[in-house]
Protein backbone atom coordinates (compact mmCIF):
# COMPACT_ATOMS: atom_id res chain seq x y z
CA UNK A 1 0.00 0.00 0.00
CA UNK A 2 1.11 3.57 -0.64
CA UNK A 3 2.52 5.47 2.34
CA UNK A 4 1.26 8.90 3.38
CA UNK A 5 4.46 10.46 2.03
CA UNK A 6 4.02 8.75 -1.33
CA UNK A 7 0.37 9.78 -1.67
CA UNK A 8 1.10 13.35 -0.62
CA UNK A 9 4.03 13.82 -3.00
CA UNK A 10 2.08 12.38 -5.93
CA UNK A 11 -0.87 14.66 -5.19
CA UNK A 12 1.45 17.66 -5.20
CA UNK A 13 2.97 16.57 -8.50
CA UNK A 14 -0.49 16.23 -9.98
CA UNK A 15 -1.37 19.73 -8.80
CA UNK A 16 1.83 21.20 -10.20
CA UNK A 17 3.22 22.23 -6.79
CA UNK A 18 6.91 22.71 -6.05
CA UNK A 19 8.62 19.74 -4.38
CA UNK A 20 11.20 20.97 -1.86
CA UNK A 21 12.21 17.48 -0.70
CA UNK A 22 15.37 16.03 -2.23
CA UNK A 23 14.35 13.76 -5.12
CA UNK A 24 16.36 11.51 -7.42
CA UNK A 25 15.39 10.22 -10.85
CA UNK A 26 17.12 6.98 -11.84
CA UNK A 27 16.88 6.32 -15.57
CA UNK A 28 18.49 3.61 -17.66
CA UNK A 29 19.26 5.84 -20.67
CA UNK A 30 19.30 9.51 -21.57
CA UNK A 31 15.72 10.13 -22.82
CA UNK A 32 13.94 7.78 -20.36
CA UNK A 33 13.56 10.60 -17.83
CA UNK A 34 12.00 12.84 -20.48
CA UNK A 35 9.59 10.13 -21.59
CA UNK A 36 8.57 9.17 -18.07
CA UNK A 37 8.53 12.34 -15.99
CA UNK A 38 9.67 15.11 -18.31
CA UNK A 39 6.86 17.54 -17.55
CA UNK A 40 7.27 17.37 -13.78
CA UNK A 41 11.03 17.36 -13.17
CA UNK A 42 10.99 21.16 -13.22
CA UNK A 43 8.92 21.05 -10.01
CA UNK A 44 11.75 19.37 -8.07
CA UNK A 45 14.06 21.73 -6.23
CA UNK A 46 17.58 20.68 -7.24
CA UNK A 47 16.87 17.07 -8.28
CA UNK A 48 19.56 14.41 -8.65
CA UNK A 49 19.47 12.86 -12.12
CA UNK A 50 21.18 9.47 -12.33
CA UNK A 51 21.67 7.55 -15.57
CA UNK A 52 22.78 3.96 -15.28
CA UNK A 53 24.19 3.65 -18.81
CA UNK A 54 26.24 5.79 -21.13
CA UNK A 55 23.60 5.21 -23.80
CA UNK A 56 25.94 3.31 -26.14
CA UNK A 57 25.48 -0.43 -26.78
CA UNK A 58 28.35 -2.83 -27.29
CA UNK A 59 26.75 -3.71 -30.62
CA UNK A 60 27.37 -0.51 -32.58
CA UNK A 61 25.36 -1.53 -35.67
CA UNK A 62 22.64 1.10 -35.24
CA UNK A 63 25.10 3.76 -34.06
CA UNK A 64 27.31 3.24 -37.11
CA UNK A 65 24.22 3.42 -39.31
CA UNK A 66 23.67 6.87 -37.80
CA UNK A 67 27.25 7.85 -38.64
CA UNK A 68 29.02 7.25 -35.31
CA UNK A 69 32.34 5.43 -35.43
CA UNK A 70 32.79 4.88 -31.70
CA UNK A 71 30.75 4.23 -28.58
CA UNK A 72 32.26 7.34 -27.01
CA UNK A 73 31.02 9.55 -29.86
CA UNK A 74 27.55 8.00 -29.75
CA UNK A 75 27.34 8.41 -25.97
CA UNK A 76 28.49 12.02 -26.23
CA UNK A 77 25.78 12.74 -28.80
CA UNK A 78 23.07 11.21 -26.64
CA UNK A 79 24.10 13.22 -23.60
CA UNK A 80 24.25 16.40 -25.68
CA UNK A 81 20.67 15.66 -26.70
CA UNK A 82 19.79 15.19 -23.04
CA UNK A 83 21.24 18.59 -22.13
CA UNK A 84 19.17 20.19 -24.88
CA UNK A 85 16.01 18.39 -23.72
CA UNK A 86 16.51 19.44 -20.10
CA UNK A 87 16.97 23.03 -21.21
CA UNK A 88 13.71 22.89 -23.18
CA UNK A 89 11.93 21.44 -20.14
CA UNK A 90 13.45 24.09 -17.86
CA UNK A 91 15.00 21.39 -15.66
CA UNK A 92 18.18 22.23 -13.80
CA UNK A 93 19.43 19.18 -11.88
CA UNK A 94 21.63 19.92 -8.89
CA UNK A 95 23.57 16.76 -9.73
CA UNK A 96 23.88 14.72 -12.90
CA UNK A 97 25.52 11.33 -12.59
CA UNK A 98 26.29 8.81 -15.33
CA UNK A 99 27.27 5.41 -13.96
CA UNK A 100 28.67 4.48 -17.36
CA UNK A 101 27.47 0.95 -18.07
CA UNK A 102 26.91 -0.07 -21.68
CA UNK A 103 23.38 0.14 -23.03
CA UNK A 104 21.75 -3.29 -22.79
CA UNK A 105 24.24 -4.71 -20.28
CA UNK A 106 22.82 -3.68 -16.89
CA UNK A 107 21.50 -7.15 -16.06
CA UNK A 108 25.11 -8.34 -15.83
CA UNK A 109 25.97 -5.65 -13.26
CA UNK A 110 23.04 -5.79 -10.83
CA UNK A 111 25.16 -6.22 -7.70
CA UNK A 112 27.53 -3.38 -8.50
CA UNK A 113 24.69 -1.14 -9.71
CA UNK A 114 22.79 -1.69 -6.46
CA UNK A 115 25.82 -0.92 -4.33
CA UNK A 116 26.64 2.22 -6.30
CA UNK A 117 23.08 3.51 -6.01
CA UNK A 118 22.82 2.81 -2.28
CA UNK A 119 24.82 5.82 -0.97
CA UNK A 120 23.27 8.10 -3.58
CA UNK A 121 19.74 7.19 -2.54
CA UNK A 122 20.49 7.69 1.14
CA UNK A 123 20.74 11.41 0.36
CA UNK A 124 17.18 11.81 -1.00
CA UNK A 125 13.62 11.54 0.29
CA UNK A 126 12.09 10.11 -2.88
CA UNK A 127 13.28 8.28 -5.99
CA UNK A 128 11.55 7.80 -9.35
CA UNK A 129 12.59 5.01 -11.67
CA UNK A 130 11.31 2.41 -14.13
CA UNK A 131 8.66 -0.21 -13.48
CA UNK A 132 9.55 -3.91 -13.59
CA UNK A 133 7.57 -4.73 -16.72
CA UNK A 134 9.69 -6.67 -19.21
CA UNK A 135 9.87 -3.85 -21.73
CA UNK A 136 13.63 -3.32 -21.74
CA UNK A 137 16.21 -5.28 -19.73
CA UNK A 138 17.95 -2.09 -18.57
CA UNK A 139 14.66 -0.65 -17.32
CA UNK A 140 14.04 -3.83 -15.33
CA UNK A 141 17.58 -3.65 -13.97
CA UNK A 142 16.98 -0.13 -12.65
CA UNK A 143 13.78 -1.28 -10.93
CA UNK A 144 15.77 -4.10 -9.35
CA UNK A 145 18.71 -1.98 -8.22
CA UNK A 146 16.61 0.83 -6.75
CA UNK A 147 14.41 -1.57 -4.78
CA UNK A 148 17.38 -3.54 -3.50
CA UNK A 149 19.40 -0.43 -2.63
CA UNK A 150 16.47 0.87 -0.58
CA UNK A 151 16.05 -2.51 1.10
CA UNK A 152 19.76 -2.58 1.99
CA UNK A 153 19.53 0.91 3.50
CA UNK A 154 16.55 -0.06 5.61
CA UNK A 155 18.29 -3.28 6.63
CA UNK A 156 21.12 -1.36 8.29
CA UNK A 157 18.87 1.26 9.86
CA UNK A 158 19.75 4.07 7.45
CA UNK A 159 17.49 6.67 5.87
CA UNK A 160 15.88 5.44 2.66
CA UNK A 161 13.73 7.20 0.08
CA UNK A 162 10.15 6.46 -0.84
CA UNK A 163 10.07 4.66 -4.18
CA UNK A 164 8.02 5.79 -7.17
CA UNK A 165 7.92 4.72 -10.78
CA UNK A 166 7.11 6.25 -14.15
CA UNK A 167 5.77 4.56 -17.25
CA UNK A 168 7.67 3.08 -20.16
CA UNK A 169 6.40 0.27 -22.34
CA UNK A 170 5.40 -3.37 -21.95
CA UNK A 171 3.41 -6.14 -23.61
CA UNK A 172 0.11 -7.71 -22.54
CA UNK A 173 -1.55 -10.40 -24.65
CA UNK A 174 1.10 -9.66 -27.28
CA UNK A 175 -0.08 -6.05 -27.54
CA UNK A 176 2.37 -3.19 -27.15
CA UNK A 177 1.40 -0.77 -24.36
CA UNK A 178 3.12 2.62 -24.19
CA UNK A 179 2.90 5.20 -21.41
CA UNK A 180 0.70 3.10 -19.14
CA UNK A 181 1.28 0.81 -16.18
CA UNK A 182 0.18 -2.79 -15.92
CA UNK A 183 -2.72 -2.72 -13.38
CA UNK A 184 -1.91 -2.94 -9.66
CA UNK A 185 -4.87 -2.11 -7.43
CA UNK A 186 -2.81 -1.61 -4.28
CA UNK A 187 -0.62 0.98 -6.03
CA UNK A 188 -2.97 3.20 -8.04
CA UNK A 189 -1.40 5.51 -10.57
CA UNK A 190 -1.75 9.27 -10.73
CA UNK A 191 -2.22 10.55 -14.27
CA UNK A 192 -1.36 14.14 -15.07
CA UNK A 193 -2.94 15.83 -18.07
CA UNK A 194 -0.35 18.21 -19.46
CA UNK A 195 -1.14 21.80 -20.26
CA UNK A 196 -0.80 23.09 -23.82
CA UNK A 197 2.59 24.60 -22.96
CA UNK A 198 3.75 21.38 -21.30
CA UNK A 199 2.68 19.34 -24.33
CA UNK A 200 4.61 21.68 -26.62
CA UNK A 201 7.72 21.60 -24.45
CA UNK A 202 7.66 17.83 -24.02
CA UNK A 203 7.26 17.33 -27.75
CA UNK A 204 10.23 19.58 -28.44
CA UNK A 205 12.27 17.82 -25.78
CA UNK A 206 11.55 14.37 -27.21
CA UNK A 207 12.43 15.54 -30.69
CA UNK A 208 15.76 16.78 -29.33
CA UNK A 209 16.81 13.12 -29.10
CA UNK A 210 17.60 12.86 -32.79
CA UNK A 211 19.52 9.61 -32.36
CA UNK A 212 16.35 8.09 -30.89
CA UNK A 213 13.82 9.55 -33.32
CA UNK A 214 11.40 6.69 -32.71
CA UNK A 215 10.53 7.88 -29.18
CA UNK A 216 8.94 11.09 -30.47
CA UNK A 217 6.76 8.97 -32.74
CA UNK A 218 5.34 6.45 -30.26
CA UNK A 219 5.04 8.27 -26.91
CA UNK A 220 2.09 10.42 -25.91
CA UNK A 221 2.84 14.05 -25.08
CA UNK A 222 -0.51 14.78 -23.45
CA UNK A 223 -0.27 12.93 -20.17
CA UNK A 224 2.15 11.25 -17.75
CA UNK A 225 1.49 8.66 -15.07
CA UNK A 226 3.38 7.88 -11.87
CA UNK A 227 2.69 5.63 -8.90
CA UNK A 228 4.23 4.27 -5.70
CA UNK A 229 6.55 1.42 -6.65
CA UNK A 230 5.33 -2.03 -5.62
CA UNK A 231 7.72 -4.40 -3.85
CA UNK A 232 8.61 -6.77 -6.66
CA UNK A 233 9.53 -10.43 -6.51
CA UNK A 234 12.43 -10.52 -8.93
CA UNK A 235 12.57 -14.30 -8.75
CA UNK A 236 9.32 -14.43 -10.70
CA UNK A 237 8.39 -13.13 -14.15
CA UNK A 238 7.35 -9.52 -14.53
CA UNK A 239 3.74 -8.79 -13.51
CA UNK A 240 2.59 -8.48 -17.17
CA UNK A 241 3.92 -12.06 -17.60
CA UNK A 242 5.42 -11.13 -20.94
CA UNK A 243 8.86 -9.93 -21.97
CA UNK A 244 9.19 -7.71 -25.02
CA UNK A 245 12.85 -8.55 -25.35
CA UNK A 246 12.02 -12.21 -25.81
CA UNK A 247 10.13 -11.28 -28.97
CA UNK A 248 12.82 -8.91 -30.24
CA UNK A 249 15.33 -10.81 -32.35
CA UNK A 250 17.91 -8.03 -32.04
CA UNK A 251 18.20 -8.63 -28.28
CA UNK A 252 20.69 -11.31 -27.33
CA UNK A 253 19.68 -11.08 -23.67
CA UNK A 254 16.37 -12.84 -23.03
CA UNK A 255 14.10 -13.17 -20.01
CA UNK A 256 15.74 -16.41 -18.92
CA UNK A 257 19.10 -14.64 -18.82
CA UNK A 258 17.65 -11.70 -16.90
CA UNK A 259 16.04 -13.99 -14.31
CA UNK A 260 19.33 -15.87 -13.84
CA UNK A 261 21.20 -12.61 -13.29
CA UNK A 262 18.54 -11.48 -10.83
CA UNK A 263 18.69 -14.68 -8.78
CA UNK A 264 22.49 -14.57 -8.61
CA UNK A 265 22.47 -10.89 -7.63
CA UNK A 266 19.92 -11.44 -4.85
CA UNK A 267 22.12 -14.24 -3.50
CA UNK A 268 25.26 -12.12 -3.63
CA UNK A 269 23.50 -9.15 -2.04
CA UNK A 270 22.02 -11.45 0.62
CA UNK A 271 18.54 -10.05 0.03
CA UNK A 272 15.36 -11.96 0.78
CA UNK A 273 12.34 -10.70 -1.10
CA UNK A 274 8.92 -10.36 0.48
CA UNK A 275 6.50 -8.84 -2.04
CA UNK A 276 3.90 -8.50 0.74
CA UNK A 277 5.94 -5.74 2.40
Amino acid sequence: MASVMQSTLLARLMNGERIAEAVAVVAAHPDDETVGIGSRMRLFDAPTLIHATDGAPLDMVRARHLGFESAKAYSSARYSELAQALDILNVQPATRICLGYSDGELAYHLVELTKRLQPLLEMVSGVFTHAFEGGHPDHDACAFAVQCAVQRLLGVGRAAPARFEFTGYHSVAQKFHVGAFWPEQQYPAVTVQLSRDEVTRKGEALRAFETQAWIAQIFNYEHESYRPAPTYDFLRPTPPREWLYDANKSWKLKSEDWMTCSALALRDLDITLDPKD
